[in-house]
């Protein structure tokens, strides 16, 4: 071959290895509403190796255009970060090659959540492109289902899941004009909606003490759930866990007086025979106990758990949890650490708490919305507590950033102590202490041991009455 054709082969081939390049190149593009030129724009997307997430380029209207490498059809987001307390997320759907428009229109409206009336910024979004249709479906309002009709009677189990098969129906109905895999995903999502809208239904009327004994078409539904059958124990919200706060909410009497966690543990003991089903089930239900739950008997409930899981990889993380945790329940003196004032001097826990005062302590970061919000009920507290020497609030901030925080305080002029945890303390700290989530107020006694690791927040009402009933 002479060096003019190698050349035009090289040529041709260049041309090939662009062109599939070009193909696999997404654009999305279009404006965003309620931008000040401050603040960033997220798109966030779950692929197999992983999450990723991209900063999306806003000019000074909003106006964006981005392109992206996409070989397959991807479910993302646009999180409108610089939206603050009012940021939200918006489900796209985009296609290998393709174009997508999206307008976004914005506005205060007063919105129903879960029967209380709220003030929300509400983004409406408009789409243009070939995966418009799949992008409106993912747009579609949540929806909540009544358990009760017009006159305020409660619907048996057949009414209510009747209306949600109409819901069903109309939503394959629009998965018509919608692309192959698209339909496909969604179409498994809405078979599954009559078991978790069972479930739904189920907790709505036990709490209406609803006699489930008289309906046949629940009751029949929750004896076909088989318990022990591994395929409904996945993840931490499994059918398996439904099916267990199912049974023990319309049977208050199974295990009465205990708290939710350890009457799950001891159903999972007692009615449960399958060994992977209970040792799946008690790792989520541990898990989640851990980081967000209330450690009431959990002494008792980690002994149980530990007979029900005790030697997978997930109960050994949550051992080291809890072998933190239990330093940090009601009764035991608080494990010590070292904080900062707002002088920069380095001072320990152990002689800001304690010394004949009850201690009320707020853990927060300025990053953090609703610690800030929380700040003006603070103050409120410290001046209905002001000249109570048997009281002492305390603010400590997880903040990374100490200028940031010096920044809020002088701002604020709080009129109770502020600190921040120091850099020698912090990986001590979040082992023991483990707090997965802000703002998190505690309790301390006297002596410095604790009434309550995971109190009521300022705003709360009846917050100064707990904390003086322990005077």
């Amino acid at each position: 071959m002479n060096r003019l054709n190698r050349y035009l082969l090289l040529l041709f081939c260049a041309a090939i290895l662009f062109a599939c390049q070009r193909s696999n190149t997404t654009t999305i593009r279009g404006k965003v509403c309620g931008y000040e030129g401050k603040g960033v724009c997220l798109l966030d997307c779950q692929r197999e190796q992983g999450r990723t997430r991209d900063t999306i380029k806003l000019d000074a209207d909003g106006n964006f255009n981005h392109n992206m490498e996409c070989s397959e059809p991807l479910e993302m987001y646009i999180y409108l970060k610089y939206l603050g307390e009012n940021s939200t997320s918006i489900p796209i759907y985009v296609l290998p090659g393709q174009t997508l428009s999206v307008e976004m229109e914005g506005e205060m409206r007063n919105v129903n959540f879960f029967g209380t009336t709220m003030e929300r910024y509400i983004v409406t979004p408009k789409f243009t492109g070939k995966s418009a249709n799949e992008c409106l479906y993912l747009n579609i309002p949540y929806k909540i289902f009544e358990y009760k009709d017009s006159n305020g009677a409660l619907l048996t189990y057949k009414e209510y899941s009747t209306s949600v098969e109409r819901y069903q129906d109309s939503l394959k109905t629009l998965l018509k004009s919608c692309c192959k895999p698209f339909r496909e995903q969604k179409m498994e999502e809405i078979a599954d909606m009559q078991l978790s809208q069972f479930f739904s239904y189920g907790h709505h009327l036990a709490r209406e003490k609803y006699d489930f004994n008289s309906d046949k078409e629940f009751l029949q539904t929750l004896e076909s759930i088989d318990i022990d059958d591994t395929a409904n124990c996945a993840g931490r919200n499994s059918i398996a866990k439904y099916y267990i706060d199912m049974v023990l909410a319309i049977n208050p009497t199974l295990y009465e007086g205990e708290n939710s966690t350890l009457k799950t543990m001891k159903y999972l003991r007692d009615k449960v025979s399958n060994p992977i089903v209970k040792e799946r089930v008690s790792d989520a239900v541990m898990e989640s106990c851990l980081q967000f739950g209330s450690t009431d008997n959990l002494l008792e409930i980690f002994e149980i758990y530990r007979e029900l899981s005790g030697k997978s990889d997930i109960f050994k993380e949550n051992e080291k949890i809890y072998n933190g945790v239990k330093n940090i329940l009601p009764g035991m003196a608080a494990p010590d650490f070292i904080v900062e004032d707002t002088n920069g001097n380095s001072v320990r826990f152990k002689d800001i708490i304690g010394n004949g005062k009850i201690a009320y302590i707020d853990f927060w970061a300025t990053w953090c919305a609703p610690c800030c919000a929380e700040i003006p009920h603070m103050e409120k507290l410290a001046q209905e507590l002001k000249g109570n020497e048997q009281v002492t609030l305390i603010s400590i901030s997880l903040d990374s950033d100490k200028q940031k925080w010096l920044k809020k305080v002088n701002e604020d002029k709080p009129s109770w102590p502020q600190y921040i945890m120091s850099k020698e303390s912090e990986k001590e700290f979040d082992e023991i202490y483990n707090i997965n989530g802000i703002p998190r107020f505690m309790l301390m006694d006297k002596e410095g041991k604790f009434i309550d690791n995971n109190t009521a927040r300022p705003s709360f009402e009846g917050c100064k009455e707990l904390i003086i009933k322990h005077l």
